[in-house]
């Protein structure tokens, strides 16, 4: 397992690509949560790859954070630095 921090959370085309990007890669999501913890959002995917589970996480003051098996985090990094560059 990876974390990868991918750019800012309140970036929607980042975030916008990253979900493209994991299509791609064969992830489907599952689960969507948002919270309010005082002035910090969190808003958490959960995705489902052949190679096992991803986590989504836009924190405020961290950033979009990509969580799962190495070779599919790399995978989306590449997709999403070919379809934003």
């Amino acid at each position: 397992m990876t974390t990868e921090v991918l750019g800012p959370e309140h970036d929607p085309r980042l975030a916008r690509a990253t979900a493209w990007a994991l299509r791609k890669a064969g992830a489907r999501r599952l689960d969507h949560k948002w919270s309010l913890f005082g002035s910090q959002e969190v808003i958490e995917q959960c995705w489902l790859s052949s190679t096992g589970p991803l986590t989504l996480t836009a924190e405020t003051y961290i950033g979009l954070v990509l969580d799962g098996p190495e070779e599919v985090v790399d995978q989306v990094k590449s997709l999403i630095a070919r379809r934003l560059g």
